[in-house]
């Protein structure tokens, strides 16, 4: 599903180059659900973006599903996106003028150009929001907007799945339920799941943890 090669991506400080992100190779098998470890600051994130095709590496090739990202225009690369990805932010993202139901839909609407009013009901319901899914993001808590943003991220059955510390928030036995939530239901719809973490107990739960720092053959 994933295939990394001599990626390299840096940006300049105080007139320096600094590397951002740098990873030799990396391949993830379909279905496979990863967690990409080490401290902050070492580029987990930033891989995370260029995997989605946010943003645009210095040198290296990222293929996803078969597909050269950065073979494509910009505007592809949105549609291919819109089309096959699922992402779960660390700050989760949600739209605060729009219900949770709303924000669900609206991630089918950039998808597909249509809503599915009861597909979106039925992913709320099953991440247990079937009280609070006319709600706006500051009526709930922490925990709910999270499985809003779980249910938003997963609502197109999308072939790939990434998620920034989605668990960062919460504490170890919220974390694990979510996390759990989480890899069940890309489970379900068959994506493969790609989570960054500097969280233990998150990298250990995942089918195989991966150093970041060690797929460039050094530390960062």
């Amino acid at each position: 599903m994933i295939e990394i090669k001599n990626l390299e991506k840096t940006y300049t400080r105080a007139g320096e180059r600094v590397v951002a992100c740098r990873v030799d190779a990396l391949e993830v098998a379909a279905g496979e659900q990863i967690a990409i470890v080490g401290p902050s600051g070492c580029g987990k994130t930033t891989l995370l973006h260029i995997v989605s095709g946010l943003l645009i590496p210095d040198r290296g090739s990222v293929r996803v599903d078969g597909q050269d990202l950065f073979a494509l225009s910009e505007r592809a690369r949105d549609r291919f996106r819109a089309a096959r990805f699922g992402y779960v932010h660390q700050t989760f993202d949600l739209l605060s003028g729009f219900t949770a139901l709303e924000n669900v839909e609206l991630a089918q609407y950039f998808a597909a150009g249509r809503t599915d009013r009861s597909r979106a009901r039925e992913f709320l319901t099953h991440v247990g929001l079937e009280e609070r899914m006319h709600h706006r993001p500051r009526e709930l808590s922490i925990g709910q907007q999270q499985r809003v943003a779980i249910a938003r991220a997963l609502i197109n059955s999308p072939k790939l799945l990434l998620a920034d510390e989605p668990t960062g928030s919460q504490d170890p036995d919220s974390a694990k339920r979510s996390l759990a939530l989480l890899r069940s239901l890309a489970t379900e719809v068959g994506a493969t799941m790609l989570l960054v973490t500097h969280d233990p107990a998150s990298a250990d739960a995942m089918e195989r943890k991966v150093d970041l720092r060690a797929l460039s053959g050094a530390a960062q």
